[in-house]
C-alpha cells in the first residue's frame, strides 16, 4: 500500500492491457490514506486523455471513469473533487464514456444531496453538448428529479425549450425548421467599395459557423432521427418540471398557464411526429402511452398526484 502511487506510474505504459491491470490492481490497495493521492492522479490521466480521440484512448477513458467511479464509491468524500471534472465528459464522442459518466452522475445525486444543486446547475450549462440519446436520457432524469427551486425548474425548462427547438416538429410543408444535413447558405448584406470609392450593398452567401447555428439542437435532432424512447423522457421530465413549476407560490398564474401549454404543445408535437410520414419507424405503443399519459397529467393536474 506504500508503493501504490509508484504501482500506478505503470499506467504511462502504451500496452491497454497493462494500464487495466496496474487500475485494478490499485484499486485493491486504496486506503484512507493513499485515495487522495490515487484520485488526483486518475484526474490528471483524464485531463491527458482529452487530447486524444482514438478507439484505446476512449477506451482508457472509460477504464479511468470506472476506477474514479469506485474509489467514490468505496470513499465518498472524493465524489466532491471528481464529479464536475467528470461531467465535462458527458458529450464526449465515446458514447460508452460518456454514458459512464452519466450514470455516476446519476448515482452522485441520488446519494449525496449537497451536490445536487452544483450537479443540476453544471448539467444545465453542459447539457446542449449531449448528443447521445441514453446520456441525454440519465441527464433529464436527473434535471426532472433534482430541480426543486423554482430557480431551477425556471432554467430546466429553459434548456429544454432550447434543446428541442420551436413546436411544432412537424411542419406543414413536411419539413423541419432547421437542416441537420447541410450547411445552410443564407444570403446577406455586405459593404462593397464601388470604382468611384463610394459604398454599396452586396448579397454574400454566409456558412461556417452561422451554418453551424442553424443545425437543430439535440433533443431536436435525435426525436427527428426516431428515437421513441427518448421522447417518453422529455415528455416525463417537462411533466415533473411543469407541475413542480405549477405549485411555486412565488410564480404568477399567466406564468403557471403559460409553461403548461407549452409543455403540452410539446407533448402533442412529439406524438404527432411519432406518428408522422417524415419517420421510417413509428413510435412504439408504450412510449406513445406514455407520452398520452403525461398530456393527460398536464391537462388535469388537480387529479394528479402532486408529490
Amino acid at each position: 500500500q506504500e508503493m501504490v502511487m509508484d504501482i500506478l506510474r505503470a499506467v504511462a505504459s502504451p500496452n491497454i492491457d497493462i494500464k487495466r491491470k496496474t487500475i485494478d490492481l490499485v484499486l485493491d490497495l486504496i486506503t484512507p490514506r493513499n485515495i487522495d493521492g490515487v484520485t488526483g492522479m486518475l484526474k490528471n490521466e483524464v485531463i491527458k486523455s482529452q487530447s486524444e480521440n482514438t478507439s484505446e484512448t476512449g477506451e482508457y477513458r472509460q477504464m479511468l471513469v470506472h476506477a474514479i467511479h469506485r474509489c467514490a464509491l468505496k470513499f465518498p468524500e472524493v465524489a466532491s473533487t471528481v464529479i464536475f471534472l467528470l461531467m465535462d465528459f458527458l458529450s464526449d464522442t465515446n458514447s460508452a464514456s460518456a454514458a459512464d459518466v452519466a450514470y455516476f452522475v446519476r448515482e452522485i445525486a441520488f446519494t449525496n444531496k449537497a451536490l445536487r444543486a452544483g450537479i443540476v446547475e453544471h448539467l444545465l450549462d453542459l447539457f446542449a453538448n449531449i448528443r447521445t440519446s441514453r446520456v441525454c436520457c440519465t441527464a433529464l432524469w436527473i434535471i426532472g428529479e433534482f430541480s426543486s427551486t423554482r430557480e431551477e425548474v425556471e432554467a430546466a425548462l429553459e434548456v429544454l425549450r432550447s434543446s428541442l427547438g420551436p413546436a411544432p416538429l412537424v411542419l406543414s410543408n413536411n419539413a423541419d425548421a432547421y437542416d441537420t444535413n447541410e450547411k445552410v447558405r443564407e444570403q446577406t448584406a455586405r459593404p462593397a467599395v464601388l470604382a468611384d470609392g463610394t459604398y454599396a450593398s452586396q448579397a454574400a452567401p454566409v456558412t461556417g459557423s452561422y451554418a453551424a447555428q442553424t443545425t437543430a439542437p439535440n433533443l431536436r435532432s435525435l426525436l427527428l432521427a426516431g428515437d421513441s424512447f427518448l421522447a417518453a423522457v422529455i415528455a416525463s421530465t417537462l411533466t415533473k418540471l411543469a407541475l413542480r413549476f405549477m405549485q411555486c407560490s412565488g410564480a404568477e398564474q399567466v406564468a403557471k398557464n403559460a409553461t403548461q401549454a407549452e409543455c403540452m404543445l410539446y407533448i402533442v408535437s412529439m406524438l404527432r411526429l411519432g406518428m408522422s410520414d417524415n419517420l421510417e419507424i413509428k413510435m412504439d405503443r408504450d412510449s406513445k402511452s406514455r407520452l398520452e399519459l403525461c398530456f393527460n397529467v398536464l391537462r388535469a393536474p388537480e387529479e394528479a398526484d402532486m408529490d
